[in-house]
């Protein structure tokens, strides 16, 4: 599956999805249309960094 830039369509809330930051940095985190933010368990994404992309998949977070 492809990515879907943020701007054309947002995910299901609270799906996991992969995400790709605007500085090129991947993750995992869910949607939450209530409060129009984006929530991740990723310790290392900044909170001042934007998703610019996502898709759909068996996305998981797993511990390094």
């Amino acid at each position: 599956m492809k990515y879907i830039k943020i701007h054309v369509k947002k995910p299901i809330s609270g799906v996991d999805v992969h995400i790709v930051t605007e500085s090129g940095y991947k993750s995992v985190a869910k949607y939450w249309h209530l409060t129009k933010q984006w929530l991740s368990a990723d310790p290392e994404l900044a909170s001042y960094d934007k998703v610019a992309k996502w898709k759909y998949a068996d996305a998981e977070l797993t511990q390094k």
